[in-house]
């Protein structure tokens, strides 16, 4: 699927800090059936900005401001500054860390620092794309990358970033150069192709039919 070499190419700061994360790195990709060229280059693009290349295992802010979070599933005083994002692509809130433990077989909602080390750290983020967030790896599949961006992060926090990365991940995968304006054009085909009103706005209309076409492949 992606050598070492690639890896580190893509993630060209991160140096010594992905020594102790590579060994489990082939493995959740393998989990989260993240193999397809273009879902990788999506998938480490959005892990390498949302980690700092394997810097910030945890979110920076401590979690207060998710106090009270009912839609994160924080139900228990200290429940925000107890389960802050996590992971490489932040797993943030009860609910979430629960529903990962569930599907890794970790008791996260317990213990969620674990989701913090290198054994899980990517492993959750693979869980993150193709699980909690459905809608994530059918958009890469086809390579809207401003999709899988405003679904990861909630909107476009960090794109120049998010763009750099994904650019170069698809020449290191020798894939064909990407555009924004190309993103749109493909979006439109799409929504006509399957009855829907073409504006280029991906969403829940079009993400459903985007997954219920990728499931019945």
């Amino acid at each position: 699927m992606i050598t070492e070499t690639q890896f580190r190419q893509m993630m060209p700061a991160a140096g010594k800090r992905l020594d102790a994360h590579w060994p489990f790195i082939d493995e959740a990709l393998r989990w989260g059936a993240i193999v397809e060229p273009l879902d990788i280059a999506a998938f480490i693009a959005q892990l390498s900005h949302e980690s700092g290349e394997y810097r910030h295992m945890r979110e920076i802010h401590d979690g207060s401001n998710y106090e009270g979070r009912l839609d994160l599933g924080n139900t228990e005083p200290g429940d925000g500054v107890r389960y802050p994002g996590r992971g490489g692509i932040q797993v943030t809130g009860r609910g979430a860390a629960r529903a990962a433990g569930r599907a890794l077989g970790v008791d996260f909602e317990a213990h969620p620092e674990k989701m913090e080390l290198p054994e899980w750290a990517t492993k959750v983020s693979a869980w993150f794309w193709t699980a909690y967030k459905p809608f994530l790896q059918p958009a890469s599949q086809m390579g809207w990358f401003r999709v899988t961006t405003r679904i990861t992060n909630g909107g476009y926090n960090g794109w120049a970033d998010r763009l750099n990365y994904y650019i170069r991940n698809r020449q290191i995968l020798k894939l064909p150069p990407y555009t924004p304006i190309g993103e749109d054009a493909a979006i439109r085909k799409f929504q006509r192709d399957h009855g829907l009103e073409a504006d280029g706005v991906a969403g829940t209309r079009t993400l459903t039919a985007l997954r219920a076409m990728k499931v019945a492949a």
